[in-house]
């Protein structure tokens, strides 16, 4: 069996990272015969970017933009 584990994060609490590798680590336990195939995501709020990040292997950037608008 085949199992995708694809959870968003857990506010101020577990990123979807962390959340994912702890379910996994519960469902190995039950299912031992599985695999399992992690890929947080995110709803487009706090976390996405790491997400995407992690799953399609980027790089994040900062960058310094002059004059932008600051309020």
């Amino acid at each position: 069996m085949r199992i995708l584990i694809a959870p968003d994060s857990f506010k101020e609490s577990l990123s979807a990272k962390e959340l994912s590798l702890a379910l996994k680590s519960a469902l190995e336990k039950a299912l031992p015969d599985a695999d399992f195939d992690l890929m947080p995501i995110g709803d487009g709020g706090e976390g996405t970017l790491d997400a995407l990040a992690e799953n399609l292997h980027l790089e994040k950037k900062t960058v310094k933009i002059p004059h932008a608008y600051t309020g």
